[in-house]
């Protein structure tokens, strides 16, 4: 119960605590675990964000065992990583091997002629055949 007296002291504001520190928001197309509620159970299902609903749902295209949309609470959705794709961006993120290769001072071998190669050696040929 309050009093007078308690005017004279601060007020205490609570301080709002994320819950095990979790980063509750998601942008669209980021990979996720969606809490999926069928009967009387539920179970993990893989899906990728569609879109942000409010402060607090998503739309999210499930990508298992039931596809489809469906709209989720933020408290129903984990971050899902893809060691295939976290790959994938740790290659496009860094140095293609023939940058490497130069800064250690080794010549990589072409593996394709290059398109200038190509047209060249295309009007070699025209041009063979028309003097004959």
């Amino acid at each position: 119960m309050r009093t007078t007296l308690d005017l004279l002291r601060p007020t205490q504001i609570a301080e709002t605590v994320n819950i095990n520190n979790q980063d509750r928001q998601f942008s669209n197309n980021d990979l996720v675990y969606v809490q999926v509620h069928k009967r009387n159970d539920w179970y993990w299902e893989p899906g990728n964000v569609i879109e942000r609903i409010g402060s607090v749902n998503y739309n999210v295209w499930l990508c298992g065992k039931r596809s489809g949309l469906i709209r989720s609470h933020v408290n129903q959705i984990r971050p899902r990583y893809d060691s295939a794709n976290t790959e994938a961006e740790f290659l496009n993120k860094h140095l293609p091997l023939s940058v490497l290769l130069e800064e250690v001072g080794i010549r990589q071998q072409p593996t394709e002629p290059s398109p200038e190669a190509v047209d060249e050696h295309a009007q070699e040929q025209l041009i063979g055949l028309s003097n004959r």
